[in-house]
């Protein structure tokens, strides 16, 4: 939908129940984010995105994006900022046989954002690995306690893009 729509699409979603939705549009002003947002809380709506390529969960045969095709099922879960290296390794999984509990782009992360969805795959049975392809950690703290959490029940493997001064320092 287009930005102006993306705030009113969300209340009409969550008056009929919806829990979760991805947003795909992408070039939300703030003032749109903030609606979007405030819309979604007024139903405990979780959003994926701005600016997602969706979440996959091959396994219960969910495709919630833009992706041409399903990812083989698998127990690694991906979970990453950029669509374009979402669909690079993807493809290059594809092509090596890889599958996946579950692949989120997750854009923008106005709301559900990377520490989320650590706390969500770390207590899943299906994933045995996590990697996650990170740009920016916007909350470092909170990011860390899920990131330890969920690397005390399996493999958590992070890469950031560019320099990595401001990366907090991971002991584990």
């Amino acid at each position: 939908t287009p930005a102006a729509t993306v705030a009113r699409v969300i209340g009409e979603l969550g008056d009929r129940g919806t829990r979760a939705a991805v947003v795909l549009t992408d070039g939300l002003s703030p003032a749109q984010t903030t609606a979007m947002l405030k819309a979604a809380r007024r139903h405990t709506l979780r959003i994926v995105g701005d600016h997602a390529l969706g979440v996959q969960v091959p396994g219960m045969r969910l495709n919630a994006g833009v992706a041409p095709s399903m990812p083989a099922d698998g127990q690694l879960a991906l979970v990453s900022q950029c669509g374009g290296v979402t669909a690079s390794l993807l493809d290059w999984a594809q092509a090596h046989g890889i599958g996946f509990s579950a692949v989120v782009s997750v854009g923008r992360s106005a709301d559900a954002d990377a520490a989320d969805w650590l706390d969500h795959l770390g207590g899943d049975h299906r994933t045995r690995a996590i990697l996650l392809y990170l740009d920016a950690v916007p909350s470092p703290a909170k990011f860390m306690s899920a990131a330890r959490a969920a690397a005390r029940n399996k493999p958590v493997i992070v890469v950031k893009a560019g320099a990595s001064h401001d990366w907090p320092a991971v002991h584990t």
